[in-house]
């Protein structure tokens, strides 16, 4: 499982437009909208290509100027951590 968090710039007459596709997809999530007009959003993957390639996609939908990530992870209940 990898999970992240991004911040999304969208252009200002796209907002909603951009709100609705995150709304109807099913790896991002609109988390919080700032006082700037920048959108929080998650986005939850079963791994971190795919996480990876939906970003990029979602940085390519009109009305996007950037989605910068904040915070990514990769989760996986059998990961052992190496000794140093």
């Amino acid at each position: 499982m990898a999970i992240a968090s991004f911040i999304l710039t969208p252009q200002a007459a796209q907002t909603n437009a951009v709100k609705a596709h995150l709304e109807a997809s099913p790896i991002f999530s609109l988390e919080a909208e700032t006082t700037n007009g920048e959108l929080v959003i998650l986005g939850e993957a079963a791994d971190l290509q795919t996480l990876i390639k939906a970003s990029r996609e979602l940085a390519e939908q009109p009305g996007v100027l950037n989605v910068a990530p904040s915070y990514v992870t990769e989760a996986d209940e059998t990961y052992t951590p190496r000794p140093h």
